[in-house]
């Protein structure tokens, strides 16, 4: 997917023991007329994803109850 308005996007990705434990799609919008006058040389965030520890993760929380 493209837009004429944006000159810039990656994706990031955050990984812990082989699982991906984040990831994030920022963009940024160019500096000249195409972009419009509101996003011109601005960016944002297109989404962004995280996933919480889990028991069934290796090096997530624990089931044991805690004391």
């Amino acid at each position: 997917m493209t837009d004429p308005r944006v000159g810039e996007r990656i994706t990031l990705v955050a990984e812990e023991r082989g699982h991906v434990v984040a990831a994030a799609r920022p963009k940024r919008y160019r500096a000249d007329e195409e972009a419009g006058p509101h996003h011109r040389d601005a960016g944002e965030t297109d989404w962004f994803l995280r996933h919480p520890p889990a028991s069934f993760r290796p090096g997530g929380p624990s089931r044991r109850p805690t004391r």
